[in-house]
């Protein structure tokens, strides 16, 4: 099967639709990945398309919904897991933004989001099909702006032990709950 082979099938139309999506609305870099040169002229139209573009009213949700479902299908849903939580960890080490499971929740529902439409051949076309009426962002992004956000490491070590600890697994569990809660979230057609 060569390459333009592999974009006949449901499955690689929706892996490139996922990737455009990551650079799109993610981050250019990850056109790099995929050996996309990006000039000038085509960052000012991503810029354009990116401009005001939001998840739940926040840009910040849309580029970690975006690049996680890039990273999913280009690499492993457990490489954009890894990435998604050494970022939250680099945020609250590097005085930036802090820890947020908030953000967690989105690269967890944007990597849910790839492997539900890239499943099967079944489900990728339920997943166009799904698409095609529409993105009711519930169907596909919980509220999550409850979720704990802005720690520092200080914080986020007295108040949930670190990563992998009982209660950082008690948050993670209740984003896994609300994620489960999407429709659009399940590889089921």
């Amino acid at each position: 099967m060569t390459g333009a082979d592999n974009l006949s099938t449901p499955i690689e139309h929706n892996r490139a639709a996922i990737l455009a999506l990551g650079i799109t609305l993610g981050h250019e870099r990850l056109a790099r990945m995929v050996g996309v040169q990006v000039d000038a002229s085509l960052l000012n139209e991503i810029a354009a398309v990116r401009a005001g573009t939001v998840l739940r009213g926040r840009d910040d949700w849309t580029k970690h919904y975006t690049v996680s479902a890039a990273l999913a299908v280009l690499q492993h849903p457990f490489a954009s897991d890894a990435a998604g939580i050494m970022k939250e960890q680099l945020d609250a080490l590097a005085q930036g933004s802090g820890f947020s499971f908030a953000d967690l929740a989105a690269d967890r529902a944007d990597v849910r989001f790839a492997a539900a439409a890239t499943h099967s051949d079944a489900a990728a076309q339920a997943m166009q099909a799904r698409l095609q009426r529409g993105f009711p962002v519930a169907d596909f992004f919980p509220p999550v702006a409850d979720l704990p956000e802005n720690l520092t490491v200080a914080q986020f070590r007295r108040d949930y032990g670190g990563v992998g600890s009982s209660g950082y697994r008690l948050v993670a569990a209740e984003i896994e709950r609300r994620l489960d809660g999407c429709p659009g979230l399940s590889p089921r057609p």
